[in-house]
């Protein structure tokens, strides 16, 4: 009986303790489901958070606060504890959580004159300056305008020519930055002179004689310029490809020692004749041949653009609106160079504005003379005075080179419309200028032509109270036949020369891909047309492949045909040609098609082929800005050259001092 108490016993304790057992492990699962007894992760300490910015320009310093400018924007950073002096400074800082905590700053700079900056094959810049020679730029490289509130710009912003900017160096003799620092009047501008008849940049052989001593300098990597040689009067520098001028620098300054001195180039041609050219000129080797730049006083320039770009016979107030808008276009491509790469603001060719093409004369020096300094203004900033030969009686803006409205007005601050250049019309805007900006019949009517329609009804019929309805290329008509070969040739020509602008049709859209292929003509059609009439899409549908081709200029040159003839005048009179190129865009098209019906010059519902088409146009040139012989007749009216240029562009007219 006791042996049976105490196992009873013993078997009540194991079964207390395997319950208490559970109940501990039911209890702990619970707590930990709960998180209590969970190990909590040890907190780890924040990691810093590290900002590089390179090459920033330093704007202030308070001792305190950094204020900098970089990637187009200004802020301000707290120095915490660490100790800078000064600003106006190029630096590379670090901040750590949003505090300074490093901070190199860019000590050496030097300034001298621009000469030009070409690009590299790497995406860097080779800087060229007069006296210190090439200097290579990094790769984050960083340009600052310090003209009134410093600001970021870009390197096509450094004025060629002029020492405005400084250069910011690192230890290994790069530039880190430059800093455009100040921007005074300009008086020198450097023309590209090219080869024969404007054929290309890059000369083989530099010839020329100057009618007083001529002194040759070169660069010598010490921050002077060191003569080399001197001419005497007459004699002749002739450079070829093993010239020892060239053995320490790759560029020879010709500097006359006489003001008035004037240099003949031997080496080309213009207009058949040796050109004469006053100013100084630089030689510069490279590995493609010599270029040859003029440098000289923007007012000598203008006496031997404005003969080459209108007839010195122009009445005398004409060639002064022709010389003001040639000197505004020149400056401000000085301001911001055409040919950065060749150490140029323009070249000779009408590319820029024609220079020295046509002698220098007495009529076109007095209007240069007569304006000297002035030039239109839109903004307080020089702008681009676009000017063409003959207008169809309308004018046109920006939009004929594809720019949409938007672009145009940001472009050009909306100093350039389309205007109806007509008798009337400048009547009113002499009686009413401030109606001039806001003439909405005017805009109504240059918009309505832009409708196939009323535009072929305007440009069939000439009108009496155009100012140019008796010029030569105020209507023309042309006809030729279509020549499938040469039309598909003159596509690859413009893809080559203006990519982008004559697309491949594909599906319902179009791509940018090299014409190939044509076929059989089955359309040519005006797809659109902007304000003033002018056409800026042209569909060539072929069996093979249609083409879309954009842009009034490329337009003009893919459909000049085989026949070189074409008729002038408001009567189709008068017997002219043309040179590869329709005189304006200003057109209608009119196919001939043979259908199995016979030849017609209405499309076929079916299997259609163009072999011939008529264009009736009018005009010669873009369009955009000053029609030059609507000057003309401007100033036979009476008007002067200042009311003349108002009429063609919404700007101020000021001297440049002003």
């Amino acid at each position: 009986m006791h042996a049976n108490k105490h196992t009873y016993a013993k078997r009540q304790l194991v079964l207390l303790v395997v319950s208490l057992a559970v109940l501990i492990v039911v209890l702990v699962s619970v707590i930990r489901h709960k998180g209590g007894l969970e190990p909590q992760p040890v907190p780890e300490e924040p990691k810093p958070v590290i900002e590089e910015i390179s090459k920033c320009y330093i704007t202030e310093n308070d001792g305190e606060t950094l204020t900098i400018l970089s990637g187009d924007a200004s802020r301000s950073v707290p120095l915490g504890g660490y100790t800078l002096s000064g600003s106006g400074q190029i630096a590379d800082i670090t901040l750590t959580d949003g505090t300074v905590s490093g901070v190199t700053v860019y000590e050496q700079k030097l300034n001298d004159k621009l000469i030009s900056v070409k690009t590299q094959a790497d995406g860097t810049y080779a800087i060229e300056l007069e006296k210190l020679g090439v200097k290579q730029t990094t790769g984050d490289m960083q340009c600052y305008s310090l003209l009134g509130t410093p600001t970021v710009c870009q390197i096509s912003d450094l004025t060629i020519g002029y020492a405005f900017s400084d250069f910011v160096l690192n230890e290994t003799g790069k530039i880190v930055a430059a800093l455009l620092v100040k921007q005074e009047e300009m008086e020198q501008i450097r023309v590209l002179l090219k080869t024969d008849d404007f054929a290309g940049a890059m000369h083989e052989t530099v010839s020329l004689h100057c009618d007083t001593a001529m002194d040759l300098l070169t660069e010598d990597g010490t921050g002077e310029l060191k003569g080399v040689q001197t001419l005497e009067p007459g004699e002749t520098l002739q450079i070829a490809a093993d010239s020892t001028l060239f053995e320490t620098a790759n560029r020879i300054y010709a500097r006359p020692q006489a003001l008035s001195a004037k240099t003949t180039v031997d080496s080309i041609l213009r207009n058949g004749k040796t050109p004469v050219y006053p100013g100084n000129f630089e030689i510069e080797k490279t590995g493609e041949g010599f270029l040859l730049v003029n440098e000289l006083a923007l007012e000598d320039y203008l006496r031997f653009v404005v003969p080459s770009e209108m007839p010195a016979s122009y009445p005398a107030e004409a060639l002064k609106a022709q010389a003001v808008c040639a000197r505004t276009y020149a400056y401000m491509h000085m301001l911001h160079a055409g040919l950065q790469n060749y150490g140029a603001h323009v070249d000779d060719s009408a590319a820029f504005q024609v220079y020295n093409n046509i002698a220098e004369a007495s009529e076109t020096s007095e209007a240069v003379y007569e304006t000297k300094g002035q030039m239109l203004l839109s903004g307080g900033t020089p702008v681009t005075a676009y000017f063409y030969s003959t207008s169809c009686g309308y004018g046109t803006d920006l939009t004929a080179w594809n720019l949409t409205y938007g672009d145009e007005m940001a472009a050009t601050g909306g100093y350039l419309r389309a205007r109806n250049i007509a008798k009337g019309q400048m009547l009113s805007d002499t009686q009413n200028p401030d109606a001039h900006s806001s003439d909405a019949q005017e805009s109504a009517e240059g918009s309505k032509l832009a409708e196939e329609d009323s535009f072929a009804t305007f440009i069939k019929t000439a009108d009496a109270d155009s100012f140019e309805q008796e010029d030569t290329y105020y209507r023309w008509r042309y006809d030729t036949a279509l020549d499938t070969e040469l039309l598909l040739a003159n596509l690859q020509v413009r893809y080559e020369k203006s990519p982008g602008n004559i697309r491949r049709k594909k599906g319902n859209g179009y791509v940018d891909e090299k014409p190939e292929k044509l076929g059989m003509v089955t359309g040519l059609t005006a797809v659109k047309r902007t304000t003033g009439g002018v056409m800026t899409e042209l569909l060539i549908e072929g069996t093979k492949d249609s083409y879309l081709v954009c842009g009034e200029q490329n337009i003009r040159y893919v459909l000049a045909g085989e026949n070189t003839k074409i008729a002038l005048g408001a009567d189709y009179g008068k017997d002219g040609s043309i040179n590869g190129m329709l005189p304006s865009s200003f057109f209608v098209i009119e196919p001939v098609y043979e259908t199995d019906d016979g030849i017609s010059t209405e499309k076929a519902k079916e299997a259609p082929v163009v072999i011939s088409y008529t264009l009736y146009g009018g005009g010669f040139g873009h369009g955009i800005g000053m029609s030059q012989n609507a000057a003309r007749r401007m100033a036979q009216a009476g008007y002067d050259y200042k009311q003349i240029l108002q009429f063609f562009y919404e700007c101020s007219i000021e001297g440049v001092n002003e």
